[in-house]
């Protein structure tokens, strides 16, 4: 398979409505720190909107009951950050993923 480049910001807001639907039954809160719209990375179409929804549905899964989980993007150099922070415990964990940019 071969990558492309693909817009970023509609991947996320998929896998963010994916969480918000899965996180609504433990009333937690789902959202994306502002900025860094627009951005553009080089990946397999299926291979992004399933990393990311999987990033984010982990946290949803771990995160206690009325939590925050947020989405992060950065770029860095030649790649796109993306973080997701939670609130699972003993004292959270950051998980991240790294896409070369477009």
């Amino acid at each position: 398979m071969h990558s492309l480049e693909l817009d970023l910001d509609g991947y996320i807001e998929c896998a963010l409505l994916d969480a918000r639907i899965l996180g609504a039954r433990k009333d937690l809160v789902v959202g994306r720190r502002g900025g860094n719209d627009g951005l553009r990375v080089r990946d397999e179409p299926e291979h992004l909107a399933s990393s990311l929804t999987e990033l984010l549905l982990d946290a949803v899964r771990h995160s206690p009951v009325r939590g925050i989980v947020t989405l992060d993007v950065l770029p860095y150099g030649t790649e796109v950050v993306i973080t997701v922070y939670d609130q699972r415990p003993p004292a959270g964990r950051d998980r991240s993923l790294r896409y070369p940019k477009a």
